[in-house]
């Protein structure tokens, strides 16, 4: 069987088409060896595919890890702002304490004259005590505000300049003899012998 071809010449078909079958014919040996390195490059492939995923599951645990251990210092930071926040506010309250003490020592010593009980020192107008620029209470304000005081509450103070004797009809004690000079040791020694 002849063919025709684009140029007008003929073709035969049966020999053309044996050489194109031993063309595109291959041995069976090659045949297998080309099968048996593709399967093994498949494994390969498959095995490389599987140690790829797994690579990208620890990265991606590493990255977890290390989020968690950011969050563990986001903790540990949150926590110490807390314990400074706590101090700062302990501070400013032992700070005002210590100014609330100094401002009533300055108020009893301008005044010359201390409380007679602790309830009227709410009453004493600490606010209106104030400092000048080296940090010392000033003595305009203070003794503006132990002024106002005395005015208001005057009775409530007693004279802390005064010597605290005894009213002159009390009994005064009297040493017992032998005891005159003697210190607090022998003083005691000397009781425990007369207990016994």
């Amino acid at each position: 069987m002849s063919e025709a071809t684009t140029d007008g010449s003929t073709v035969d078909s049966n020999a053309s088409g044996e050489a194109g079958a031993a063309k595109d014919s291959v041995s069976y040996d090659s045949y297998s060896k080309l099968l048996n390195q593709r399967k093994a490059d498949k494994l390969k492939a498959d095995a490389l595919e599987a140690k790829l995923k797994e690579l990208e599951q620890s990265i991606a645990s590493k990255q977890e890890e290390e989020l968690k251990e950011q969050n563990k210092f986001k903790e540990l930071y949150e926590k110490s702002v807390k314990e400074k926040e706590e101090l700062s506010q302990k501070f400013m309250g032992l700070n005002e304490s210590i100014v609330r003490a100094e401002k009533i020592h300055a108020f009893e010593q301008a005044a010359g004259a201390q409380l007679k009980h602790e309830a009227f020192y709410s009453h004493i107008n600490l606010d209106g005590i104030q400092r000048d620029d080296s940090g010392d209470i000033d003595m305009d304000s203070l003794n503006a505000v132990v002024g106002e005081f005395k005015n208001t509450f005057g009775e409530s103070l007693f004279n802390i300049n005064t010597a605290k004797t005894l009213p002159s009809g009390s009994p005064k004690g009297v040493a017992p003899k032998g005891l005159d000079a003697l210190t607090a040791a022998e003083i005691k020694a000397k009781l425990l012998e007369l207990g016994q």
